[in-house]
């Protein structure tokens, strides 16, 4: 979803995403690489992946992702462009 927020005076857009794990043995974390296009509303606006400068991983809180199983996240950028993600390694 996308809005105004005339108090501001900027657009902002909800993302969700998920990593579905296609591999027989479980992920024990993967690190998704993103760069200056992931431009956060305020360091509260992404949720269920940890934020290290520009690399994503899965939280504490998640220690794996089964076989066949999704993991989602999400967050809320300024603006309505698709941030560039790529993912750079998975452990398991």
């Amino acid at each position: 979803g996308q809005w105004n927020d005339s108090v501001n005076n900027c657009v902002y857009s909800q993302w969700e995403v998920t990593v579905t794990n296609h591999l027989p043995r479980k992920i024990t974390n993967l690190f998704i690489a993103t760069d200056d296009s992931l431009t956060l509303r305020d360091s509260a606006s992404i949720w269920n992946i940890a934020k290290n400068g520009n690399v994503l991983s899965l939280p504490a809180y998640q220690p794996s992702v089964n076989p066949s199983a999704s993991y989602t996240f999400g967050f809320i950028i300024k603006g309505t462009h698709q941030p560039h993600m790529i993912i750079k390694a998975v452990t398991y």
